[in-house]
């Protein structure tokens, strides 16, 4: 899988990001419940997330049994968690929270929301004792899906979890859209799935084992657009029939932020950052300003 060649041509739109993305949770979609949760007490996932800054998506489902909680996702959204310490990539449409008491833990150790947050993890051990919590993603409550990274690929520097929508896969996305979707992170091309989806997108447009460099030695076949990658907003290299760049309208454009220097020295120079010649964002250039800020001014 050619990983390395797709992080220097996908630009995550971070720089627009700033002042037009709001995080948005994946759209609901009436799940099916399967024969896996007979048995099971459903219990509200409302404003669940599995971090600070990871969300559920609407929709999910949570079902408890004893010291195990099965959390089912909506249609077509796959949950991708990379634990580097294992150097496993797991991801499935099913986790299941198990929670194990150690001898003398006697009460306690179930699987609930911690309050506040709404993360799942497992209570105390009443009145002491140790509970330990596994968690395994499937599909469907199958075996769980795991595939082994080599050490030292590129994108796997560091613990991720994310939401993939296997449904939306990759296309065009209006401007106006784009606040749906959520800025793509660093790591969301090295993810095999995501890789292998922008081969044949490529290779159904006539560019079979696509390499960047094309876009450089023939700039008028290639363009930007913005795009829906599995849920993400990416501003991505394209064939020219394809690309637009209506997210440079004029409601963009209105919203070109200043840059100031405090503190002493002089510079922070607002500067384009460019890309086959068409503005994609900015960036206030510190050109030794000791203190360099940006405003952007509000929508």
């Amino acid at each position: 899988m050619k990983l390395k060649k797709l992080f220097y041509h996908l630009l995550p739109i971070f720089t627009f990001g700033v002042f037009i993305f709001s995080f948005h949770a994946c759209q609901e979609v009436d799940q099916v419940e399967s024969a896996s949760i007979e048995g099971y007490e459903e219990i509200s996932m409302t404003d669940a997330r599995w971090s600070e800054d990871l969300l559920m998506p609407v929709g999910t489902k949570g079902y408890k049994r004893g010291n195990e909680l099965k959390i089912v996702y909506p249609e077509g959204i796959r949950f991708v968690r990379f634990v580097k310490e294992d150097g496993i990539l797991y991801s499935g449409n099913t986790t299941t929270v198990t929670c194990t008491a150690a001898a003398g833990c006697n009460n306690g150790c179930e699987p609930h929301l911690m309050n506040g947050m709404n993360i799942p993890t497992c209570s105390p051990c009443d009145p002491s004792g140790t509970c330990t919590m596994t968690t395994t993603s499937g599909d469907d409550g199958n075996q769980e899906r795991k595939l082994e990274i080599r050490e030292g690929t590129k994108g796997f520097e560091q613990n991720f979890s994310l939401f993939l929508d296997i449904e939306a896969g990759i296309s065009a996305v209006k401007a106006v859209d784009l606040k749906n979707l959520v800025p793509a992170p660093d790591y969301l091309f090295a993810l095999p799935e995501i890789a292998e989806a922008y081969d044949n997108y490529f290779e159904e447009k006539g560019y079979k084992n696509f390499n960047p460099s094309l876009a450089d030695r023939t700039p008028e076949e290639f363009g930007l657009s913005p795009m829906n990658v599995f849920g993400y907003a990416v501003l991505m290299i394209v064939p020219k029939t394809e690309a637009s760049i209506e997210m440079f309208d004029e409601a963009s454009a209105s919203r070109t932020p200043t840059c100031s220097c405090s503190g002493g020295g002089t510079g922070c120079n607002l500067e384009s950052v460019k890309k086959l010649g068409i503005t994609i964002g900015y960036k206030c250039a510190r050109n030794g300003c000791n203190s360099c800020s940006m405003t952007v001014p509000e929508q």
